[in-house]
């Protein structure tokens, strides 16, 4: 079997799996396309395609094919570290410019790491990249087109401030941890996934509060407080424009 990033009991003797290539390009196809709207798709496809490479350990495999009950064992496996891996190649293939994509890859489900160690704080960037291992195990295992180097454009387009550095990061940071959610959610939950961009419009549903509102102020008893709530409303409503 190929490495396995996401499974789905659909019953109690049937699963689906999510091949982890398929789930490296479905991420990075949707965080390059979030990434374009500041004009830095490649770093988004990046993130995407490197984000999970640590499931291609076989700690990995085994603790999501045991804990997911698609192999049979009494014993369920502890969790692994999966994210280090992709931070550690991203310093050894750009070694100028791998911090942001390193604290982006190494941090996508546990937050932005602080970089060196301080009290009361767990974990850092610095000492995820210090294990090399992570790597080197899974190396032989990952595809060799997951390798191929691009270029990366200046982040947005031009330079930014040192003081605004923060910020940008933390916009890949943004467009990595939708693109996982959403392309785990449309293996793990289609019904869910299929929902989304099916939404009413804004002005819609502006109209459809409007209205509310304009019931709920109508019919409510007149009270001092349904007064102050009243004058609350209308100051909002005179803020917002």
């Amino acid at each position: 079997m190929s490495s396995v990033a996401h499974i789905k009991s659909n019953d109690v003797k049937t699963f689906e799996v999510q091949e982890l290539l398929n789930h490296l390009y479905g991420t990075a196809e949707l965080s390059a396309k979030f990434a374009a709207a500041f004009k830095n798709q490649e770093w988004g496809w990046l993130l995407g395609l490197w984000h999970d490479l640590g499931k291609y350990s076989d700690e990995f495999q085994e603790y999501i094919k045991v804990n997911s009950g698609y192999e049979e064992d009494d014993q369920k496996r502890p969790k692994t570290d999966h994210t280090s891996a992709g931070a550690i190649l991203a310093k050894e293939i750009y070694p100028n410019h791998w911090p942001p994509l390193a604290y982006c890859i190494a941090g996508h489900h546990s937050g932005l790491h602080n970089f060196i160690h301080e009290p009361n704080i767990p974990g850092d960037l610095s000492e995820r990249l210090k294990k090399q291992e992570f790597l080197d195990k899974i190396r032989s295992k990952i595809p060799r087109e997951l390798f191929e180097k691009i270029n990366l454009n200046l982040p947005i387009g031009k330079p930014i401030e040192a003081n605004q550095m923060h910020m940008w990061i933390r916009m890949l940071f943004s467009c990595l941890v939708d693109a996982d959610f959403l392309d785990t959610e449309r293996f793990m939950n289609p019904e869910s996934s299929e929902m989304r961009n099916k939404y009413d419009s804004l002005s819609e549903l502006k109209n459809r509060f409007d209205n509310h509102m304009e019931k709920m102020c109508k019919n409510a008893p007149s009270t001092a407080v349904n007064s102050f709530r009243n004058q609350i409303l209308r100051d909002c409503i005179k803020s917002g424009e």
